[in-house]
């Protein structure tokens, strides 16, 4: 994670997305409260850098959202609900084409 926000701005939005979701699905896949919480603020900075490089207005509206929602899921912790982490890895995947076809 320590890419820099130049070198962030250079992926392409379909594979900043599916960095995103490599965080959220690691995190679903974790027992240890400690390693759900690094996969959380993981995906957090990087979202946050998504949202940074963002050029259109609506793509980083929808992303703020979906920011709220995930540091909301975060501050819950311990308390990890799998099925609200299924949701909001299903919204940000649905971002790019790209990305949606890794939904199952």
């Amino acid at each position: 994670m320590n890419q820099s926000i130049e070198s962030w701005k250079l992926l392409p939005f379909s594979q900043q997305i599916l960095n995103i979701a490599a965080d959220l699905l690691r995190a679903g896949k974790r027992e240890d409260s400690t390693e759900i919480e690094a996969s959380y603020e993981s995906a957090l900075a990087l979202l946050d850098r998504t949202i940074a490089v963002a050029t259109k207005f609506n793509t980083r509206w929808e992303l703020c959202r979906l920011r709220e929602l995930l540091a909301a899921a975060y501050s819950r912790l311990p308390t990890f609900d799998s099925a609200e982490n299924k949701k909001l890895l299903r919204v940000l995947l649905v971002f790019t084409p790209e990305s949606a076809r890794q939904i199952e």
